[in-house]
């Protein structure tokens, strides 16, 4: 059955055929005839041909009946969801919806990509063949990229194969090659990534072509093998899984099969001893065993000492593995010049008062060559804490802290220690103006040891320490109104605070062994004052779709010191005056509302000899859209002096990031480590330039990137329900 229609098509009238059968469709144009003798329909006039969701528009079609075939010039295009195949001149088969379209373009939305032919011919329902053409990733008629083929034959959400391909870069042709592959998936694929190649004056020159492994749908495996044209080669291997949403992991590995330069560098004072064989292993990784039960997992094994410090720039670096760890789990390893490195396993099984954790740790010390033999593993720690609660209906509290802990090492004393810890507490206000808190804690230490240096000191023993703590505070506050836009009120909230501390040690001067806590008997009296600053602003609610107040403690400032009575109330040694009171601390956290500004520092003043002893800040400044500045200062009194610093500067939007990272030592006068980078990522196509100076060496380092083709730490993958990227 035909049927035929008069529409309103713009601004002329538009006649619509609609043609009925095992496979229907309509004819829609401006005019539209029929030929009885050849059985065809001519359209002419904005043609559009449409079955289903495939469409076929053109200037000019002629539909023969008989084998449902299209033939149409002028414009011609051919839609479908996964693709877009345009050219002047197209062949159509309604049935089969193979078609041969000339001087054409084929366009992959969910890639990006561009095929250009002399001749692109659709073969199947996901299979395309292109004759005399090209494709690339970006757009307009002169694109910045591209590859030349004699044929290419791709897949949707498949590959591509190209024949005697060659790539250009504008006009200029740099390589050749008889067979190219490449990926025209819309999902997660197997390939090649992007390279990176540098040049250090330690290693040498350096290439890197990492090869990325779609294992299934949740897992999904990275190579990285690393040329070192001085010191040899290192093969890197990144692994990540995804089952569920609480179990999850990433394991990386990166191991040198022989150091060339090593036995040099080490001559030459740079790095400790000549090693061979390097490698670092590092895992974290979360598991649900039971609803209520998660096992957490942390593995940090690298050869040695100078193995991240040296190797820091390569593309899967501690930078690298840092960040990566940091974003998927919220959690870091240890920092870069740690001499020990930190691994456990655990799990934590928690009730509504109550939680149960346990902990197998291992501390890779490698500051010497013998370096775990006297480091104390603890395999394992248990510990099962009771939250604070009332007793009864008595106005007395109740809460318990408990360990045990097994130590373990070749060399020294090792065994087990238990510490038990109940506290009685006794809170109480005064007409709402002082707050009062009275507690008793007495703490038990039980050991059983073995392999004691000292025969004075007792394997299996115990001790009880018992502490009693009195606090009085108040809390006074007023609020200012300002209706500043959507901010309405800021609090100003002062707390002052006094606290008495008296502990009790038996026997204070008798030793105990090095695996017990040390504690020593106190008798403290620590005043302290608290100034916060709180907004409230009133925000859109999306979910109830009403304005809500929000609540933000965006400054804390504390103020505190402490005076011991046992130092007053004895006689100083000849020549010394006493000192009864410590050092005054300050510290501050500053977090305005929209976080472009923080501030955390600490510092301790000496009242008797009127200077710092310590002060630590960190600072950082952020524009809100990728710009960031932050300051990382450290300094204690007669020790170390250190500034860090970061800057990132998007100098123009989504195209030209610039990154510099300085880390400078203010007591050897000479900075350990200096990183600028400079990256450069327009429409389709991206370069990163990094330069890292290190005593005793310098890094260069250069990492392209091609849209569709993948980059060393920049492409995106789904694993199981959550998407990750590196």
């Amino acid at each position: 059955m035909v049927t035929l229609a008069l529409a309103l098509a713009g601004p002329a009238v538009a006649q619509v055929m609609s043609i009925s059968g095992k496979q229907p469709f309509d004819i829609r144009a401006r005019q539209i005839s029929f030929d009885r003798r050849r059985n065809l329909y001519e359209a002419r006039g904005r043609v559009e041909v449409k079955t289903g969701q495939f469409v076929v528009q053109a200037d000019y079609a002629r539909v023969y009946m008989d084998t449902r075939t299209v033939h149409a010039e002028g414009n011609v295009v051919m839609l479908s969801a996964q693709y877009r195949l345009s050219g002047e001149k197209m062949f159509v088969n309604l049935r089969t919806r193979v078609a041969k379209a000339y001087k054409a373009t084929l366009f992959l939305p969910e890639k990006h990509f561009y095929l250009y032919g002399r001749q692109i011919e659709k073969t199947s329902r996901d299979t395309f063949r292109v004759v005399g053409g090209s494709f690339t990733s970006c757009d307009g008629p002169r694109p910045v990229w591209k590859f030349t083929a004699r044929k290419v034959n791709v897949t949707v959400d498949g590959y591509g194969w190209a024949t005697h391909a060659a790539f250009y870069l504008g006009r200029l042709p740099l390589f050749y090659s008889p067979v190219l592959v490449f990926p025209a998936k819309t999902t997660r694929q197997s390939g090649f990534l992007m390279p990176s190649i540098g040049q250090s004056t330690v290693a040498g020159t350096i290439i890197s072509t990492p090869f990325f492994i779609n294992l299934s749908p949740s897992q999904d495996l990275t190579i990285f093998p690393t040329w070192m044209t001085t010191r040899g080669v290192m093969l890197g291997v990144e692994y990540r899984y995804e089952l569920s949403r609480k179990s999850y992991g990433i394991a990386m590995v990166d191991y040198m099969f022989n150091d060339q330069v090593s036995a040099e560098l080490h001559r030459a004072g740079d790095i400790l001893a000549p090693y061979k064989n390097r490698y670092w292993l590092r895992y974290m990784g979360y598991q649900q065993v039971f609803p209520e039960v998660q096992l957490k997992m942390q593995i940090d094994w690298v050869s040695d000492v100078d193995f991240l410090r040296e190797f820091a720039n390569l593309p899967n670096g501690f930078p690298y593995t840092y960040d990566v760890f940091r974003r998927r789990f919220g959690l870091t390893l240890d920092p870069k010049y740690a001499t020990a490195r930190t691994s456990f396993v655990g799990f934590t099984r928690t009730w509504d008062r109550a939680q149960l954790t346990t902990y197998f740790r291992y501390y890779d010390n490698l500051s010497s060559t013998q370096h775990n033999m006297e480091t104390a593993q603890i395999l394992p720690t248990i510990s099962f804490d009771f939250s604070r609660q009332a007793i009864g209906k008595s106005p007395f509290y109740f809460q318990l802290a408990s360990q045990y802990t097994h130590y373990w090492r070749p060399r020294g004393s090792r065994g087990q220690v238990v510490q038990i810890t109940p506290t009685i507490n006794l809170p109480f206000n005064w007409r709402n103006i002082l707050d009062f808190d009275f507690s008793f804690s007495p703490r038990i230490d039980l050991w059983w040891l073995s392999g004691l240096a000292d025969p004075n000191l007792s394997s299996i023993d115990h001790r009880e320490i018992y502490t009693w703590t009195g606090t009085v505070s108040s809390y006074v506050f007023r609020i200012f109104d300002l209706n500043w836009g959507s901010l309405k009120k800021i609090k100003h909230a002062l707390k002052p605070s006094v606290t008495y501390t008296y502990r009790r040690v038996p026997n204070p001067q008798v030793a105990v062994p090095d695996l017990v806590s040390a504690s020593t008997k106190a008798n403290v009296i620590t005043y302290s004052l608290t100034q916060t600053l709180t907004s409230k602003r009133m925000v859109w609610d999306t979910k109830v779709q009403k304005l809500k107040p929000q609540y933000d403690e965006f400054l804390k400032l504390t103020v505190s010191q402490s005076y011991d009575v046992d130092v007053a109330s004895r006689d100083p040694a000849p020549g010394t005056n006493s000192r009864p009171f410590s050092a005054v601390t300050a510290n501050l956290q500053l977090f305005p509302q929209g976080r472009y500004l923080q501030l955390e520092a600490g510092t301790a003043w000496n009242p008797y000899d009127s200077r710092f002893t310590s002060f630590n800040t960190e600072f950082t400044l952020s524009s809100g859209k990728g710009d960031s500045l932050s300051l990382d200062y450290r300094y204690t009194h007669g020790g170390a002096r250190e500034l860090t610093s970061r800057l990132i500067w998007t100098i123009f939007t989504g195209k030209l990031v610039f990154r510099w990272y300085n880390r400078h030592s203010f007591e050897y006068n000479k900075s350990f480590e200096t990183t600028w980078e400079l990256e450069y990522t327009p429409q389709c196509w991206g370069i990163r330039l990094v330069f890292a100076e290190r005593p005793g060496d310098r890094t260069y380092m250069v990492v392209f990137s091609l849209q569709g083709f993948g980059e060393v730490g920049g492409y995106t993958g789904r694993l199981g329900r959550r998407t990750t990227e590196r």
